[in-house]
């Protein structure tokens, strides 16, 4: 259990921020990656990502910090939110698919 919940948290520090800074870069300047067109834009963006994702897991002992142990009512309360989550994901996928998320239609000249 212990060595799961690294792993989880690991990804979830490697890649959440990336992927929140994804968006306040693409959606805010549209009109400049829009210029360089989507594979450009895309390769430039994705590329410092996963530069982002590669220095997060280099530090992630420091971001991660100690065990502290694990506490039911929070755990209960993740469970939770995971599924409220999981239920606004399903629903958000009707009108917001991934290639309008990651901003692939902006990108396009038009």
């Amino acid at each position: 259990m212990d060595r799961m919940r690294y792993v989880l948290v690991v990804l979830l520090v490697a890649t959440l921020p990336p992927a929140v800074i994804w968006w306040y870069l693409v959606h805010p300047f549209v009109d400049f990656w829009r210029r360089l067109g989507p594979r450009v834009a895309l390769w430039i963006v994705g590329t410092s990502m996963v530069s982002l994702m590669v220095v997060l897991v280099l530090v992630r002992r420091r971001l991660v910090g100690a065990d502290l142990g694990t506490s039911w009512p929070l755990f209960a309360l993740g469970v939770a939110s995971f599924g409220a989550g999981i239920f606004m994901g399903l629903k958000r996928r009707r009108y917001l698919t991934n290639r309008i998320l990651s901003g692939v239609p902006r990108t396009r000249p038009g």
